[in-house]
């Protein structure tokens, strides 16, 4: 690989980040949505994040650990240097 222990996909990996995002986004909405039926408002959602914790899961068994967590690491600096950036302009 060409960037050495930066060579990740950069196409799937962080569609995955997305997906592991989505988690907290369905619970609250459980949590808010108390005019909806059962269906809509317990079954959909926890099926969702079945589907979501099957994708993150499947990004570990496809690029192993050590990728993926060399690939949070540099997602984690590249959003902490954009907040510190945002904060700056409050």
């Amino acid at each position: 690989p060409w960037f050495g222990i930066f060579s990740f996909d950069s196409s799937e990996l962080p569609i995955v980040t997305v997906y592991a995002m989505y988690i907290p986004l369905f619970v609250r909405y459980m949590m808010i949505a108390k005019d909806e039926g059962i269906f809509k408002r317990f079954v959909f959602p926890v099926l969702a994040i079945v589907g979501c914790l099957f994708m993150v899961y499947a990004s570990f068994a496809a690029y192993g650990i050590k990728t993926v967590g060399i690939y949070l690491l540099v997602f984690a600096v590249i959003m902490g240097i954009g907040n510190f950036f945002n904060m700056r302009k409050k």
